[in-house]
């Protein structure tokens, strides 16, 4: 078999497991990749040509054992890259996405062959360094990254070789101080989330009340409000929306125009997925919780700080804010916060937690807020579902907040 047979024409040069031709001491003892004669284009990422080892992908191009030993990095305190070409990749190649970047292959460990500077493997190396200014060092596995206890380990379960991963996924030196798994049911320390959605210290009794009978009125449920009543829920008539964080507030997240007045982003994780990780993302079990890279906390917003802020809006690995304030992964994983289920005849709980006879009469969904609660100065702002669009009726006693489906002419 001649070299043209394997895509490369110049003498000496072989197609290697990345695609590109290179000579035979620079590929990775994997079997030549016998492809049509065309150019490859470097730095093009093309299909996933991880060797079998570490057969998983990172978005980066990082060859990785699996998607949970992807290694999360803190953003960078100045961007790495221009914004014609945002992302930066694991080889500190900057791309307009992550399926630009290169596979991050090794370099084979025969004849002095070392990883230089300008990210290449050879014997001499030239004094050329070609990692951002933000990532200036160059790891042996390739990688650019802001100093050299940076540099993870493929046998470390990719946490920096004098590191160890802990429960969350932060890495800590010999496993010391690592950090305790935060609560993943949206309440404090010292609190648990009890039947009505409240986080209390302890449980106490809750009243339950039918759909049809919402509201609690001196111990009795009941279809209309009453002065110092309760919803079913335990939350007062005036702030009627159990969070996820336990709280009660006027408006759902998204709804008012004060903060304080609708429910907070909040973290939480299902029964399936029970482990709140470092990075926000939730995982059956804690081993899955992805190595992160951060000597104190990896904050929502991507920064490694002792004091992270408030979260203010769901991050990326949970970016979905439903109406109670819960980060989920997808809209169909938005729970209502209701004290109990739907019954018949209006056996069907829709997005928002409403109770309706059937999954058509959601699309066109009014909820009620009591005026009460809402002061004409007020202005409401949502982010309808694709395909939705909202409206605004007010009667005299009650203002209508009307959901419907788009109608295309």
């Amino acid at each position: 078999m001649d070299n043209d047979c394997l895509g490369c024409k110049s003498p000496g040069y072989i197609r290697c497991h990345d695609g590109l031709c290179k000579p035979y001491y620079y590929c990775t003892g994997i079997t030549p990749k016998v492809t049509l004669d065309v150019e490859v284009i470097p730095g093009y990422a093309g299909s996933n040509l991880c060797p079998m080892s570490k057969p998983f992908r990172c978005a980066d191009g990082l060859c990785a054992v699996s998607s949970t030993r992807c290694p999360i990095f803190p953003v960078p305190t100045q961007p790495a890259c221009p914004s014609s070409k945002p992302y930066l990749c694991a080889n500190g190649a900057c791309a307009v996405s992550g399926a630009e970047c290169p596979i991050l292959v090794e370099c084979p460990k025969l004849n002095g062959i070392k990883r230089c500077p300008n990210g290449q493997c050879d014997t001499i190396c030239p004094p050329i360094n070609t990692c951002p200014t933000t990532q200036t060092y160059r790891c042996d596995n390739g990688m650019c990254v802001a100093s050299a206890d940076m540099c993870i380990s493929y046998l470390n379960n990719n946490c920096p070789v004098n590191q160890t991963i802990c429960p969350d996924g932060h890495c800590r030196v010999n496993g010391s101080s690592c950090p305790a798994l935060r609560q993943a049911d949206g309440c404090g320390a010292g609190t648990v989330k009890c039947g009505d959605g409240s986080c209390q210290a302890t449980c106490a009794r809750v009243q339950r009340c039918p759909a049809t009978h919402p509201y609690i009125c001196s111990g009795v449920c009941s279809t209309d409000p009453c002065v110092g009543g309760k919803m079913a829920n335990g939350c007062d008539v005036a702030t009627p929306v159990r969070c996820a964080d336990g709280t009660c507030k006027k408006y759902p997240a998204r709804l008012g125009n004060q903060t304080s007045d609708r429910c907070s982003p909040t973290l939480v994780c299902d029964g399936l997925r029970p482990v709140l990780c470092g990075d926000g993302s939730c995982v059956a079990l804690s081993k899955y919780c992805r190595p992160i890279i951060c000597s104190a906390t990896l904050c929502a917003d991507g920064n490694c700080s002792s004091s992270c802020p408030a979260l203010s809006s769901c991050p990326s690995t949970q970016p979905v804010l439903c109406p109670d304030g819960s980060c989920r992964t997808t809209v169909a994983r938005c729970t209502s916060r209701l004290a109990v289920p739907c019954a018949f005849p209006t056996g069907h709980q829709c997005w928002d937690g409403s109770c309706k006879a059937n999954l058509l009469q959601c699309t066109t969904r009014t909820a009620q807020l009591m005026s009460a609660a809402f002061t004409g100065a007020e202005l409401v702002t949502t982010i309808c579902p694709t395909g939705f669009e909202f409206s605004l009726v007010r009667t005299e006693a009650r203002l209508y907040l009307n959901v419907s489906r788009k109608h295309e002419i």
